[in-house]
């Protein structure tokens, strides 16, 4: 059994009778293991799904005065509190979704659950309400047009992550940054994609899947015994930088 899936087990133990682990806090160890390593001046960071700040928080913090970060948040309430707590001139806040393809479009506010909010209704365990809210749509490729430098994309928008990752593919072909997707059938089912899209997505970038932990996905098989077994976040690796990666975690 491969390192990836016995974590994968080990977790879907837990869901079922112990805990369910705080997998934000997860994602911030892991990318805390990366992010110090790289000098304040070249940090460039982007948060697609900024929601309230968690992450945000600790990646001004990384950057300092002199890094840079990039907080995605399409929802008008959510951009006014980032923008307020986020006051430093090199954190800046953009109230836009990120797609496929640059427009106008409805986007579906959770009011009972926010972080649920996105372009399409994902599926819920509870009954939920969802409240249409006009939002620009624009490209990852538009909006890095001018950036000479990116370490690290988080990307969490409830099942539209294929369509963010095809929308800003020149970006990640020229800077190839590491970076963190949810991927849950919940969210990426109502987008019409499977498991395997995103294995064949990162493919098609020349990147690896790893879990949260550091272990790359190494075969199809191994990837679909995973994905949705427990758990939903995991890092995109650019293969040329694997070595690197599996540095960070040794």
């Amino acid at each position: 059994m491969s390192d990836a899936l016995a974590v994968a087990r080990a977790m879907h133990v837990l869901h079922n009778g112990v805990c369910v682990p705080d997998y934000e806090k997860l994602l911030e160890i892991a990318y805390h293991r990366f992010l110090w390593k790289i000098p304040s001046h070249d940090l460039l960071i982007i948060d697609v799904g900024a929601h309230e700040g968690r992450h945000v928080d600790h990646f001004a913090r990384f950057a300092g005065t002199s890094g840079r970060v990039i907080a995605f948040e399409p929802l008008p309430d959510f951009a006014l509190g980032l923008r307020a707590r986020f006051r430093q001139p090199n954190v800046e806040v953009r109230e836009i979704a990120l797609g496929e393809q640059p427009g106008v479009t409805n986007f579906q506010h959770n009011r009972g659950i926010p972080g649920e909010s996105g372009l399409k209704q994902r599926k819920s365990h509870v009954p939920v309400s969802f409240e249409p809210v006009r939002v620009t749509v624009d490209t990852l490729d538009r909006q890095s047009a001018d950036l000479q430098r990116l370490s690290y994309i988080k990307l969490d928008i409830e099942g539209g992550e294929i369509d963010c990752l095809r929308g800003g593919r020149e970006t990640i072909m020229r800077l190839r940054p590491f970076i963190s997707v949810e991927y849950g059938a919940p969210g990426y089912s109502v987008y019409g994609h499977t498991s395997l899209t995103l294995l064949n997505t990162a493919s098609g970038l020349n990147y690896l899947i790893s879990d949260l932990f550091g272990n790359v996905i190494e075969t199809e098989a191994e990837w679909l015994s995973i994905c949705d077994l427990s758990y939903w976040d995991y890092f995109l690796v650019p293969a040329e930088r694997i070595d690197d990666w599996k540095e960070c975690f040794a």
